[in-house]
């Protein structure tokens, strides 16, 4: 088996938009896993990561631990083994099932949804830290840059190294 090569993640900037549209149009354009109808061109992918970078990052690492966040979530349109797996391999388990929430493409699809505890819940909680403040923590720039995984071909999950 051929390993992959390790895949570096960071935050998002602003400048991504356009590799972040090229990513994207195929789940909106030749599948269902997005309910969106038209892709995003590269600017409007430029203004959801400026709009979500203003409060947490485009990404989902030990950052958000760092930032204060208790638990992350994820919905995934159904059928998606491949999603399936890569949540399950990055130890998200499910919480429920929407059935027949979207139409596209001539089917009705069910969306997943599933949850991963990130850190452990405590009573009074402060507030999490908005991604501005966040970058200023050292902690949080150790979390970001430690942040790559190895994909395994064989299962198309991914393992955190």
């Amino acid at each position: 088996m051929t390993e992959a090569p390790d895949i570096v993640i960071r935050l998002a900037v602003p400048d991504d938009g356009e590799a972040l549209s090229d990513i994207y149009r195929p789940a909106v354009a030749d599948c269902s896993t997005s309910f969106e109808l038209e892709p995003p061109d590269g600017a409007e992918m430029t203004r959801r990561v400026c709009r979500v970078m203003e409060r947490t990052p485009w990404l989902v690492l030990a950052g958000l631990v760092v930032q204060g966040f208790r638990n992350a979530y994820a919905g995934i349109t159904l059928p998606n083994p491949a999603s399936e797996c890569f949540h399950a391999a990055l130890g998200f388990t499910p919480v429920g099932v929407y059935r027949g929430i979207g139409y596209k493409q001539g089917a009705w699809h069910d969306v997943i949804w599933l949850e991963r505890p990130l850190a452990p819940r405590v009573l009074d909680p402060p507030l999490p830290a908005w991604l501005p403040e966040a970058r200023e923590n050292p902690l949080f720039r150790k979390a970001i840059e430690a942040g790559t995984f190895r994909a395994d071909a064989r299962t198309e999950a991914a393992r955190w190294h």
